[in-house]
């Protein structure tokens, strides 16, 4: 019997390589540690939502500034992840965010990064997120944001879609765009911030229709795409011209949704539980902001050893100065409650 052939493909050497790097990365005792950090676009959106709340840290937008102009690649865009490319969607958040913050146009970090969004095409390139983040502040039309009804919210378990057979962090992303993209808000920022220049051509003739043709083409792509489209300007016809009975209904589902989805998955985050107590009592009082940091400080050791495994919790350091609520907890800790 002839023995199997072995094929040692690049796929085979990129797991070895990728296994020996976090074996050589493991404390000796067995854990790993490492920093949590999202790309830019967090950063910038983060600073662009103080805005929108008119709750501005000036000395803390200046150290998210500096963050943003140290992510800046060479070609003058933002990128994704760690040694990716540059991206049109990251590249307009951070340059947005830092001119509302008020760094000048003639700076070399935001003419470098309005050339290269410019030879993009514009804010017309950018995906639905960033359209949908521009269109809050009134820089860029509703008209041209893909539709997504409320009345997803009642659509049955049966349906070809519902929301039942999302994933739960997809519902927390889905379900406030939802009550958003149903209201339409719009934050209108001094002149100063506007965003006109970013346009290859003036925005009044900008055509925000969505492109039938796909890039790169296939057959299928440009199937579903075009079915999208179509789906797409049915439904906005019938957001602005048809009836909505079930409207109403639909918006009290996704705020219930909202909290049930949020509270039940992070059931330990106390700014949720606060937020939560406040809007079932009538009283909304103040945004808190959460920060979250997993590793095992020195400081926890100690106490979290004496504690059994039924007790552990992590510890939640205030700092009601600052306006947030930071918790601070163990790997170890984090274990033994899932």
């Amino acid at each position: 019997m002839t023995p199997p052939t072995i094929v040692h493909s690049e796929v085979d050497a990129a797991i070895e390589r990728a296994q020996a790097a976090l074996l050589a990365a493991q404390a000796p005792d067995g854990h790993w540690v490492g920093e949590l950090e999202a790309d830019s676009t967090i950063t910038s959106e983060y600073l662009l939502l103080c805005h929108m709340l008119d709750r501005v840290d000036r000395d803390r937008e200046a150290k998210m500034v500096k963050y943003l102009r140290e992510r800046q690649l060479p070609d003058g865009g933002w990128s994704l992840y760690e040694g990716g490319p540059p991206n049109i969607s990251a590249t307009i958040k951070a340059y947005f965010a830092m001119k509302v913050a008020g760094v000048s146009m003639d700076d070399p970090a935001m003419e470098q990064a309005r050339a290269r969004i410019r030879d993009w095409g514009g804010p017309v390139e950018a995906n639905v997120f960033t359209k949908i983040l521009l269109a809050l502040f009134g820089e860029y039309d509703w008209r041209g944001v893909p539709s997504m009804p409320v009345e997803i919210m009642l659509l049955p378990r049966w349906s070809y879609f519902n929301l039942l057979e999302v994933s739960y962090w997809s519902r927390t992303v889905i379900v406030p765009l939802l009550i958003l993209m149903d209201s339409k808000p719009v934050k209108r920022l001094p002149d100063s911030c506007r965003l006109d220049e970013l346009w290859p051509v003036p925005r009044e003739q900008a055509s925000l229709r969505l492109k039938r043709i796909p890039r790169p083409f296939s057959p299928k792509r440009f199937i579903w795409k075009n079915l999208f489209i179509g789906v797409d300007d049915a439904l906005k016809g019938w957001e602005r011209l048809g009836p909505r009975p079930f409207r109403g209904r639909a918006l009290e589902a996704a705020r219930r949704d909202l909290f049930f989805a949020i509270n039940f998955n992070h059931h330990y985050a106390q700014p949720v539980a606060l937020a939560h107590r406040d809007v079932t009592s009538g009283r909304l009082g103040d945004l808190t902001f959460a920060t979250w940091r997993f590793g095992r400080p020195s400081s926890l050791m100690a106490s979290s050893s004496r504690r059994s495994p039924r007790s552990r919790r992590p510890a939640i350091e205030k700092a009601a100065a600052r306006g947030t609520s930071s918790r601070s907890g163990s790997a170890e800790a984090k274990s033994s409650r899932t």
